[in-house]
């Protein structure tokens, strides 16, 4: 580089340049841009070493990666830990050339600030890792329908409770469709249309989804639509729980309650038999022909006879209903 190309660079960049000595690390020269970045004047700079700039940890890294340079081209040297003035910490991408400046060997870097950038990326990272973490420790399947392409995510659950490749597959709507049972359809299926121009935001079903040994297992599933200023359905994000065991159960006890209702109204029926016996006996018993004391207690016997079989009577009518 020559020094006319040096000197544009160096006065025209809106980016912040350091030139400092390979040997000695001194910082010979800064632009403008670097004094307001760092918050250093052109004199403090003057009276510092690159060193000064990067946390003491680091320092042995650059020495380093100085030794591999210093006879190369112009290369990105990476993305580093520089120190402001005011102890503030920043991420900053460093581009190195090396120079001749005032008969010394130096390197002239060009910093980029990308502090924003890199927490940006870090909060993602966390924020994905923090998603995958959920997901392992929930038993739902995460699912995410992008209704502009028509993908659909599964998360990994999918494979663990029903046998099917988790991720994202172009062939995922018709794969849905398959899998949910066919009696179940009608109700179920959505359409991306019908999601994407509708006004619906949250839906809930109950239905039967095929595993991939050919099972059927009982699903709860739980979706929000996410719609865009204009209210057009952009995704739909939601969760699938197996609720098989839950279902069978609740199957099981319906099925035990309908068998003691049955018994229930049979065990009725044939007790009323014989009490309806002991009234039309009753009916038959001449009073007139009978004793005082024995009317008064064939009397009590048809009273509570007859109490008797109003119990059983709506013992019938509760198992009937």
């Amino acid at each position: 580089m020559d020094s006319v190309d040096y000197k544009v660079l160096f006065y025209s960049s809106p980016l912040p340049i350091i030139i400092y000595d390979l040997k000695t690390m001194q910082i010979l020269d800064t632009n403008k841009m670097a004094t307001e970045f760092y918050g250093y004047s052109q004199e403090e700079f003057l009276g510092m070493s690159v060193k000064d700039i990067r946390p003491a940890d680091e320092i042995p890294l650059i020495v380093n990666v100085l030794k591999e340079i210093v006879n190369s081209e112009a290369s990105n040297l990476g993305t580093w830990n520089h120190i402001k003035k005011n102890g503030q910490p920043i991420k900053v991408e460093v581009i190195g050339q090396p120079i001749k400046y005032k008969n010394r060997k130096c390197m002239m870097v060009v910093c980029n600030d990308v502090t924003d950038k890199t927490n940006a990326l870090r909060e993602l990272q966390i924020s994905n890792e923090r998603f995958e973490y959920a997901t392992k420790a929930a038993s739902d399947i995460i699912w995410d329908w992008n209704l502009e392409t028509n993908e659909v995510y599964y998360s990994g659950n999918i494979k663990n409770l029903f046998g099917h490749k988790p991720g994202i597959n172009n062939d995922n709507l018709p794969f849905y469709f398959e899998h949910v049972h066919p009696d179940d359809r009608e109700r179920v299926v959505l359409y991306p249309d019908q999601v994407k121009y509708g006004t619906m935001i949250n839906w809930t079903q109950e239905y039967r989804f095929k595993k991939a040994n050919g099972e059927y297992a009982f699903v709860l599933d739980k979706g929000i639509v996410i719609r865009d200023e204009k209210g057009i359905g952009t995704r739909m994000i939601g969760a699938m729980q197996d609720i098989t065991v839950l279902k069978r159960n609740e199957l099981r006890i319906m099925r035990q309650n309908e068998q003691l209702t049955e018994i229930a109204r049979i065990n009725a029926h044939e007790i009323r038999r014989p009490v309806a016996s002991i009234l039309g006996l009753i009916q038959l018993m001449n009073k007139e022909t009978i004793g005082e004391t024995n009317r008064e207690l064939l009397t009590h016997l048809e009273t509570a006879t007859g109490e008797l079989d109003q119990i059983i009577r709506r013992i019938i009518d509760k198992t009937v209903d």
